[in-house]
């Protein structure tokens, strides 16, 4: 008897470097809102063009929720963020299922990989100190029990 497995995979949101000196193009949901936020900081204010395009909402959480009003239509964006990042987007509404987008700052990644690298170095040095305290307890131990 076979017996399908199904799992789930969660995916908080779609991740993008943020390109300060570029113009970002990405697609989103023609049938429903968007959610879109900065990573580590908050949304402060955005500038859409053309303005009846679509209907965004700047939540006070700092998320940005974007819905079309218009078919088929593309609206560009600047977000700012409560630090001063920026960045330009242009949003094509496309035939899909609405999916958060998270900008990520690069300096943001780079500075979690390093973390990353530097928790898994910690683990290393943690499970060497482990193996030297474990050896010295051997050896000590072994002379105790060839003392008595």
């Amino acid at each position: 008897m076979i017996v399908p497995i199904s799992y789930v995979i969660a995916i908080y949101a779609v991740e993008y470097t943020l390109q300060d000196d570029e113009l970002l193009k990405l697609e989103i949901s023609d049938s429903g809102p968007t959610r879109i936020n900065l990573k580590d900081e908050k949304i402060n204010d955005i500038f859409m063009y053309p303005q009846n395009t679509a209907e965004v909402v700047v939540h006070e959480s700092g998320f940005l929720f974007i819905a079309p009003r218009e078919e088929g239509n593309k609206v560009y964006l600047t977000v700012i963020g409560e630090y001063k990042t920026i960045q330009d987007l242009m949003l094509t509404f496309t035939p899909k299922t609405p999916s958060p987008i998270m900008l990520v700052n690069a300096a943001t990644k780079i500075e979690e990989k390093d973390n990353s690298k530097q928790n898994n170095n910690n683990l290393f040095s943690n499970d060497l100190n482990t193996k030297e305290l474990t050896a010295k307890l051997s050896k000590k131990q072994s002379r105790n029990t060839k003392e008595k």
